[in-house]
C-alpha cells in the first residue's frame, strides 16, 4: 500500500534512525521532499572553510526524498537510512572509495544486518509513478543546425508557436518536436525562447526513440 510521505515524518523517523544506527551524532538537516524521478533520494552538504581554525566545516546539508513513485512505509526508511549513511561518512569525514564504496557498503551490511534492506542503488525502475499523466511528460525540441550540430532543449509549451515561428524565421535544416518522459531531461531548464543544449547526433536520437512526436 502506498504511504504518503511528509517532512515531519521524515524528522520523526531520521531522530530515530539517528540514535539507533549512528549514536545521535548527526545534527538535523533540511529536510525535504521533491518530486525526482531520476532518484528516490539524494544527500547534498558543502563544506566552509573556518578561519578561525583553519579548517572547514560542513554545511547547507540537505536529505530529500521523492514523492514521486508508489511507495511503501518501508520503502521510504530504506531510503532514508541510504541517505543518512552518505550524510554519517560526509560529516565524520571518513574517506571512501567512491560514493558508494568499502566504507558505505560496510554501514549499509551494518544496518541491514538489523532487518532493513537498503541497496546501493534505487529500485526505481521497478516502481510506479503516482498520477503519471500529460503534465508530467516533457516538450522536448529537437535541432540541427546549418554547421550540422545537433540540439535539444526542454520547452514550457505555452511557447510552442512563438519558438516555431521563430524556426521558421531562421530557416533551420531541421527540427523536431516530441513528447514523453525521460530522466535525462530533469536536469534541463524549462525554456521560453530558442535555445538549447549541444549534444552527439547518436545521444540525440537515443533519446528521441523514447518519446513520441508532438501533435499540437
Amino acid at each position: 500500500m502506498s504511504f504518503e510521505i511528509t517532512v515531519g515524518y521524515m524528522l520523526q523517523e531520521f531522530n530515530r534512525f539517528n540514535a539507533m544506527y549512528f549514536d545521535g551524532c548527526l545534527p538535523v538537516p533540511v529536510l525535504k521532499i521533491g518530486k525526482a524521478r531520476s532518484a528516490l533520494g539524494t544527500f547534498s552538504c558543502r563544506r566552509k572553510k573556518t578561519w578561525l581554525l583553519g579548517g572547514t566545516r560542513l554545511c547547507d546539508c540537505v536529505i530529500r526524498l521523492s514523492s514521486a513513485y508508489r511507495m511503501t512505509e518501508k520503502d521510504y526508511q530504506n531510503v532514508l537510512l541510504h541517505e543518512m549513511i552518505h550524510y554519517y561518512i560526509a560529516y565524520k569525514r571518513i574517506k571512501d572509495t567512491s560514493p558508494h564504496g568499502e566504507v558505505f557498503r560496510k554501514e549499509m551490511e551494518r544496518i541491514n544486518s538489523f532487518g532493513w534492506r537498503i541497496t546501493v542503488r534505487g529500485k526505481a525502475g521497478s516502481l510506479d509513478l503516482k498520477n503519471m499523466g500529460h503534465n508530467d511528460k516533457f516538450l522536448v525540441l529537437a535541432l540541427k543546425l546549418k554547421d550540422g550540430k545537433c540540439m535539444i532543449t526542454v520547452v514550457n509549451p505555452k511557447y510552442y508557436k512563438t519558438i516555431e515561428m521563430q524556426i521558421r524565421r531562421i530557416g533551420l535544416p531541421w527540427h523536431g518536436w516530441y513528447v514523453g518522459y525521460d530522466a535525462y531531461f530533469e536536469g534541463f531548464s524549462v525554456v521560453r525562447t530558442l535555445r538549447g543544449r549541444r549534444v552527439s547526433g547518436s545521444l540525440m536520437c537515443e533519446k528521441l526513440s523514447g518519446l513520441t512526436e508532438y501533435e499540437p
